[in-house]
C-alpha cells in the first residue's frame, strides 16, 4: 500500500507499506525532488538511529490495512469457482466483458499457477469476477502472463503455459 502523505513543510512523501502477513509490516518512506525519483529518505526511531526500513508488528494495523483496501480472504480456491469476468487494462476505466470461450480459456490458465513468496505482481491486467455464490473476487495478471496477484497471494506460471494467456489478452483486445 502506498500513502502520499503532505508533511507540514509542505513536502509531499511516499509511504509504502509491506504487508507479509500474520501481523508483520515493512514500512519505508520516498520522496521526488527535480533530480531523484522516489528517494528514501530516512527513519528516524525513538532511539535516535536513522533507518531506510522500519519492520513492526501488529495485527491491529494489518486489520485496519484489510478493511481500508476491502480484503478478500479467497485465493487460488476463488479461480475455480468464477463465474464471470471483466478485464481493465492498466487502469483504463474500460472494461471488456469475457466470452464464455475466454472464460473457459482464462480458468485453464488459472489452473497452472502455483503459489510463490514473491512480491506482488504487475496489475497491468486486471479482473472483477463473479463466483458462483455471486461474491465479488479481483485478481491481476502480469503483462508477461507469469504471475497472478491475489489477496492472498502470487501465483506463478511456468512458460508455455503463460505465452497462452497472453494470447488470450491480444484475442480480448482485438474484439474490444
Amino acid at each position: 500500500m502506498h500513502i502520499v502523505y503532505l508533511n507540514s513543510n509542505g513536502e509531499f512523501r511516499t509511504i509504502s507499506i509491506t504487508d507479509f502477513g500474520n501481523g508483520y509490516h515493512e514500512i519505508s518512506v520516498e520522496k521526488d525532488d527535480k533530480k531523484d525519483f522516489a528517494k528514501k529518505v530516512p527513519i528516524k526511531q525513538d532511539t535516535g538511529k536513522n533507518s531506510h526500513q522500519v519492520f513492526l508488528y501488529s495485527m491491529e494495523a494489518e486489520n485496519i490495512i484489510k478493511e481500508w483496501i476491502n480484503w478478500e480472504s479467497v485465493g487460488k480456491e476463488g479461480f475455480e469457482i468464477i463465474q464471470s469476468a471483466s478485464l481493465s487494462v492498466e487502469g483504463n476505466p474500460d472494461v471488456t466483458r469475457l466470452t464464455e470461450e475466454q472464460l473457459k480459456k482464462l480458468k485453464i490458465y488459472l489452473k497452472a499457477a502455483r503459489k510463490t513468496t514473491g512480491n506482488p505482481c504487475g496489475y497491468e491486467n486486471y479482473f472483477e469476477c463473479i463466483q458462483n455464490d455471486g461474491t465479488s473476487f479481483h485478481f491481476s495478471i502480469s503483462a508477461d502472463g507469469e504471475s497472478i496477484s491475489t489477496d492472498q497471494g502470487v501465483y506463478i506460471l511456468d512458460s508455455p503455459d503463460n505465452l497462452e494467456i497472453v494470447e488470450l489478452f491480444k484475442e480480448i483486445f482485438k474484439s474490444a
